[in-house]
């Protein structure tokens, strides 16, 4: 179910579908009214009564896992402990990294790795976001923060390239009896 509140924005009460996540650039919790704001570009903006976690759980799982299994195979594969980048889905690589721990129960901005074309400092301690549909983003996190999280996105992608070139390289059986 879907309400219209103003000319750009749209508050929603269902799941949000997986469809939704291909477009959406950022998800914002935003503590004082208990909702999620998501990006899409174009000055729209979606409403949800839910956290981002929830969002990307929910996303993860019309994948085939969990948000909790894809911070697992962050951790087992690359050692990152906090902020771990979120991969949605292996066969559009559409990743979400957090700024903030998902322990603070403050604000927090999850941004799309894929989506993102270019980053830069305004000259204080905020990072303005280019994203490849000429949407503009300003976050109130160092420009630092920002490549770091995007590094930590680069590195689960080598990683689950080299995955899929092992798996491509040798037939599945032969895995599977290496494996026992």
């Amino acid at each position: 179910m879907n309400s219209t509140t103003g000319t750009n924005r749209t508050t929603k009460t269902d799941p949000v579908p997986l469809a939704e996540c291909v477009k959406t650039l950022a998800i914002e919790y935003v503590p004082s009214i208990d909702q999620s704001v998501l990006y899409f570009g174009n000055n729209q903006m979606l409403y949800v009564p839910m956290a981002p976690e929830d969002i990307l759980d929910h996303w993860c799982s019309c994948c085939g896992s969990s948000l909790r299994g894809r911070r697992d195979f962050v951790y087992r594969m690359t050692g990152i402990e906090i902020k771990r980048p979120i991969l949605i889905s292996e066969t559009l690589m559409t990743m979400f990294f957090p700024m903030r721990s998902g322990r603070q129960k403050e604000s927090n901005i999850w941004i799309c790795d894929d989506q993102i074309m270019k980053i830069t400092s305004d000259g204080r301690a905020n990072t303005v976001i280019l994203f490849r549909n000429g949407y503009r983003l300003e976050i109130p996190y160092n420009i630092r923060m920002v490549q770091r999280q995007r590094e930590n996105c680069s590195r689960c992608r080598a990683v689950l390239m080299n995955h899929k070139e092992d798996l491509i390289e040798r037939p599945l059986y032969i895995a599977v009896k290496e494996l026992n």
